[in-house]
Protein backbone atom coordinates (compact mmCIF):
# COMPACT_ATOMS: atom_id res chain seq x y z
CA UNK A 1 0.00 0.00 0.00
CA UNK A 2 2.93 2.43 0.75
CA UNK A 3 4.50 1.07 -2.36
CA UNK A 4 1.13 2.30 -4.34
CA UNK A 5 0.96 5.86 -2.42
CA UNK A 6 4.18 6.60 -3.47
CA UNK A 7 2.95 6.27 -6.72
CA UNK A 8 -0.09 7.73 -6.87
CA UNK A 9 0.30 11.19 -4.68
CA UNK A 10 3.08 12.60 -7.09
CA UNK A 11 0.28 11.74 -9.74
CA UNK A 12 -2.64 12.99 -8.67
CA UNK A 13 -0.77 16.24 -7.56
CA UNK A 14 0.22 16.44 -11.10
CA UNK A 15 -3.14 15.70 -12.75
CA UNK A 16 -4.52 18.15 -10.57
CA UNK A 17 -1.77 20.72 -11.55
CA UNK A 18 -3.03 20.25 -15.05
CA UNK A 19 -6.75 20.53 -14.14
CA UNK A 20 -6.06 23.76 -12.60
CA UNK A 21 -4.11 25.47 -15.49
CA UNK A 22 -5.97 23.56 -18.10
CA UNK A 23 -9.29 24.56 -17.22
CA UNK A 24 -9.23 28.14 -17.05
CA UNK A 25 -7.14 28.42 -20.36
CA UNK A 26 -10.06 26.73 -21.63
CA UNK A 27 -12.76 28.26 -20.49
CA UNK A 28 -11.15 31.90 -21.66
CA UNK A 29 -10.65 30.54 -25.13
CA UNK A 30 -14.54 28.97 -24.99
CA UNK A 31 -14.99 32.94 -24.43
CA UNK A 32 -13.22 34.00 -27.23
CA UNK A 33 -14.85 31.78 -29.45
CA UNK A 34 -18.12 32.49 -29.01
CA UNK A 35 -17.29 36.62 -28.34
CA UNK A 36 -15.92 36.16 -32.55
CA UNK A 37 -19.36 34.00 -33.53
CA UNK A 38 -21.38 36.52 -32.27
CA UNK A 39 -19.55 39.60 -33.85
CA UNK A 40 -19.81 37.50 -37.13
CA UNK A 41 -23.50 37.21 -36.09
CA UNK A 42 -23.87 41.12 -35.27
CA UNK A 43 -22.00 41.26 -38.93
CA UNK A 44 -25.05 39.19 -40.73
CA UNK A 45 -27.77 40.80 -39.16
CA UNK A 46 -26.53 44.29 -39.56
CA UNK A 47 -26.11 43.50 -43.07
CA UNK A 48 -29.72 42.02 -43.15
CA UNK A 49 -31.22 45.32 -41.55
CA UNK A 50 -29.15 47.98 -43.48
CA UNK A 51 -31.62 47.99 -46.56
CA UNK A 52 -35.01 48.09 -44.65
CA UNK A 53 -33.67 50.33 -41.98
CA UNK A 54 -32.75 53.31 -44.28
CA UNK A 55 -35.87 52.52 -46.14
CA UNK A 56 -37.60 53.03 -42.39
CA UNK A 57 -35.17 55.91 -41.42
CA UNK A 58 -36.15 57.80 -44.72
CA UNK A 59 -39.85 57.59 -43.96
CA UNK A 60 -39.13 58.80 -40.31
CA UNK A 61 -41.51 56.52 -39.22
CA UNK A 62 -40.57 55.81 -35.73
CA UNK A 63 -43.74 53.32 -35.18
CA UNK A 64 -42.91 51.40 -37.87
CA UNK A 65 -39.26 51.29 -36.99
CA UNK A 66 -40.24 50.08 -33.63
CA UNK A 67 -41.89 47.10 -35.01
CA UNK A 68 -39.37 46.15 -37.20
CA UNK A 69 -37.05 46.43 -34.20
CA UNK A 70 -39.70 44.08 -32.29
CA UNK A 71 -39.68 41.64 -35.00
CA UNK A 72 -36.02 41.02 -35.40
CA UNK A 73 -35.63 40.66 -31.65
CA UNK A 74 -37.55 37.98 -31.76
CA UNK A 75 -34.56 36.36 -32.13
CA UNK A 76 -33.93 34.16 -29.23
CA UNK A 77 -30.04 35.72 -28.24
CA UNK A 78 -30.56 38.75 -29.33
CA UNK A 79 -31.47 40.74 -26.16
CA UNK A 80 -32.01 44.36 -27.29
CA UNK A 81 -31.45 46.97 -30.46
CA UNK A 82 -31.05 50.46 -30.76
CA UNK A 83 -29.80 52.75 -33.26
CA UNK A 84 -27.51 55.68 -33.00
CA UNK A 85 -27.94 58.92 -35.71
CA UNK A 86 -24.95 60.53 -36.80
CA UNK A 87 -25.55 63.04 -34.16
CA UNK A 88 -24.64 60.42 -31.53
CA UNK A 89 -28.26 60.36 -30.13
CA UNK A 90 -30.05 57.37 -29.48
CA UNK A 91 -33.24 57.74 -31.65
CA UNK A 92 -35.01 55.05 -31.60
CA UNK A 93 -34.37 51.26 -29.40
CA UNK A 94 -36.33 48.70 -28.00
CA UNK A 95 -38.27 48.46 -24.67
CA UNK A 96 -35.82 46.58 -22.78
CA UNK A 97 -32.65 48.62 -24.00
CA UNK A 98 -30.10 49.02 -21.10
CA UNK A 99 -29.90 53.05 -20.01
CA UNK A 100 -26.03 52.25 -18.97
CA UNK A 101 -25.48 52.09 -22.34
CA UNK A 102 -25.21 55.05 -24.84
CA UNK A 103 -24.12 56.66 -28.14
CA UNK A 104 -21.64 58.92 -26.40
CA UNK A 105 -19.62 59.90 -23.54
CA UNK A 106 -17.84 57.11 -20.81
CA UNK A 107 -20.88 54.67 -21.60
CA UNK A 108 -20.79 55.19 -25.56
CA UNK A 109 -19.99 52.31 -28.00
CA UNK A 110 -18.40 53.28 -31.29
CA UNK A 111 -18.96 52.18 -34.90
CA UNK A 112 -17.49 48.62 -35.49
CA UNK A 113 -16.77 48.25 -31.42
CA UNK A 114 -17.65 45.28 -29.10
CA UNK A 115 -17.85 45.08 -25.69
CA UNK A 116 -19.51 42.28 -22.98
CA UNK A 117 -21.19 44.35 -20.26
CA UNK A 118 -22.94 42.71 -17.44
CA UNK A 119 -26.05 44.10 -16.53
CA UNK A 120 -28.57 43.28 -13.84
CA UNK A 121 -30.36 40.33 -16.14
CA UNK A 122 -26.63 38.77 -17.04
CA UNK A 123 -23.54 39.63 -19.37
CA UNK A 124 -24.76 40.84 -22.69
CA UNK A 125 -22.53 40.88 -25.82
CA UNK A 126 -22.47 44.92 -27.59
CA UNK A 127 -21.81 44.88 -30.87
CA UNK A 128 -21.95 48.08 -33.15
CA UNK A 129 -22.32 48.65 -36.65
CA UNK A 130 -22.13 51.35 -39.02
CA UNK A 131 -25.41 52.04 -41.53
CA UNK A 132 -24.96 53.66 -44.50
CA UNK A 133 -27.37 54.83 -47.44
CA UNK A 134 -25.51 56.12 -50.64
CA UNK A 135 -22.23 56.40 -48.92
CA UNK A 136 -23.47 58.64 -46.53
CA UNK A 137 -23.31 57.73 -42.92
CA UNK A 138 -26.69 57.47 -41.02
CA UNK A 139 -25.29 56.30 -37.96
CA UNK A 140 -24.53 53.16 -36.05
CA UNK A 141 -27.02 49.91 -35.36
CA UNK A 142 -25.94 48.74 -31.94
CA UNK A 143 -27.25 45.11 -31.13
CA UNK A 144 -26.34 43.18 -27.52
CA UNK A 145 -27.03 39.47 -27.75
CA UNK A 146 -27.54 37.60 -24.29
CA UNK A 147 -24.97 35.75 -22.99
CA UNK A 148 -26.37 33.94 -20.68
CA UNK A 149 -26.57 30.53 -22.93
CA UNK A 150 -22.20 31.04 -23.19
CA UNK A 151 -21.94 30.95 -19.13
CA UNK A 152 -24.11 27.88 -19.05
CA UNK A 153 -21.87 26.17 -21.60
CA UNK A 154 -18.50 26.94 -19.97
CA UNK A 155 -19.79 25.98 -16.52
CA UNK A 156 -20.68 22.38 -18.33
CA UNK A 157 -17.43 22.66 -20.51
CA UNK A 158 -15.25 23.24 -16.74
CA UNK A 159 -17.32 19.99 -15.62
CA UNK A 160 -16.54 17.92 -18.55
CA UNK A 161 -12.91 18.69 -17.90
CA UNK A 162 -13.29 17.89 -14.31
CA UNK A 163 -14.81 14.37 -15.19
CA UNK A 164 -12.12 13.97 -17.65
CA UNK A 165 -9.56 14.87 -15.63
CA UNK A 166 -11.21 12.58 -13.20
CA UNK A 167 -11.59 9.23 -15.26
CA UNK A 168 -8.10 9.41 -16.04
CA UNK A 169 -6.79 10.12 -12.93
CA UNK A 170 -8.74 6.84 -11.88
CA UNK A 171 -7.53 4.73 -14.77
CA UNK A 172 -4.22 5.94 -14.36
CA UNK A 173 -3.97 5.15 -10.71
CA UNK A 174 -5.20 1.26 -11.29
CA UNK A 175 -2.87 0.83 -13.82
CA UNK A 176 -0.13 2.42 -12.02
CA UNK A 177 -1.26 0.23 -8.96
CA UNK A 178 -1.84 -3.08 -11.26
CA UNK A 179 2.03 -2.82 -12.71
CA UNK A 180 3.62 -2.02 -9.53
CA UNK A 181 1.66 -4.88 -8.12
CA UNK A 182 3.08 -7.17 -10.24
CA UNK A 183 6.30 -5.58 -10.56
CA UNK A 184 6.65 -6.03 -6.79
CA UNK A 185 5.40 -9.75 -7.06
CA UNK A 186 7.99 -10.39 -9.76
CA UNK A 187 10.71 -8.72 -7.24
CA UNK A 188 9.57 -10.77 -4.63
CA UNK A 189 9.36 -14.25 -6.22
CA UNK A 190 13.05 -13.71 -7.54
CA UNK A 191 14.03 -12.68 -4.18
CA UNK A 192 12.56 -15.98 -2.69
CA UNK A 193 13.76 -17.73 -5.40
CA UNK A 194 17.75 -16.57 -4.81
CA UNK A 195 16.77 -17.56 -1.09
CA UNK A 196 15.78 -21.17 -1.61
CA UNK A 197 18.59 -21.31 -3.96
CA UNK A 198 17.00 -21.98 -7.36
CA UNK A 199 19.32 -19.25 -8.98
CA UNK A 200 22.58 -20.40 -7.81
CA UNK A 201 21.19 -24.19 -8.74
CA UNK A 202 20.21 -22.78 -12.75
CA UNK A 203 24.00 -21.41 -12.43
CA UNK A 204 25.70 -24.55 -11.72
CA UNK A 205 23.50 -26.23 -13.96
CA UNK A 206 24.49 -23.89 -16.93
CA UNK A 207 28.25 -24.93 -15.87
Amino acid sequence: MRLSLRFLLPLALVLAGLAYAVIPLVDTLTLKWFMRDLELRSQLIAGMMEAPLTDLLASESKAKLSVYFHRIIKDERLFAIGFCDSNNQLTHKTEIFPDSISCAGPTGVNAGQTILVRLKQGPVHVSTVGIEANDRPLGRLILLHDMSWVERRSNDTRWYLFYLFAIIGVVTSLVTVLVAHLSWRGWVAGVRGMLRGEGLAALRGDT
